[in-house]
């Protein structure tokens, strides 16, 4: 079993033990098992899903870094969650608005770039559920 947490700036949104996590890498996909080497990964934002012994759950991240460390551990910290079951999206509405507005603006560095194009994955996943 491994011991899901996943923390935001404002604190826990999930603690939780699971058999499986499938997290947003920022070049696509990627599932941690039991038995899993240490690993650290930058996410991207989208749908963060584990499997428990029993049942599952889905939230969307808005980026962040993931972390499994030798006693089954996975931390994940993220800017922002938010849960299937209580969306905000006139939040993300805004998340996108604002994104957009800033890509017509001008030129931007690269960490810029990514940060709002990962601004808008996390909006249109939220808006599109």
């Amino acid at each position: 079993m491994l011991t899901l947490e996943v923390i935001t700036p404002t604190g826990q949104a999930l603690s939780v033990e699971v058999t499986s996590v499938t997290a947003p890498g920022v070049k696509g996909q990627f599932q941690i098992l039991d038995q899993h080497r240490p690993l650290l990964s930058i996410l991207g934002s989208g749908s963060l899903r584990y499997q428990g012994a029993k049942e599952g759950g889905e939230l969307l991240i808005r980026g962040g870094v993931a972390e499994v460390n030798a006693e089954g551990k996975v931390l994940i910290l993220t800017d922002e969650v938010q849960k299937l079951d209580s969306l905000d999206r006139e939040r993300a509405q805004k998340i996108k608005a604002e994104a957009e507005a800033a890509f017509s603006g001008g030129y931007f560095d690269d960490a810029e770039l990514d940060r709002l194009h990962q601004d808008l994955i996390f909006a249109e996943a939220v808006l599109s559920r």
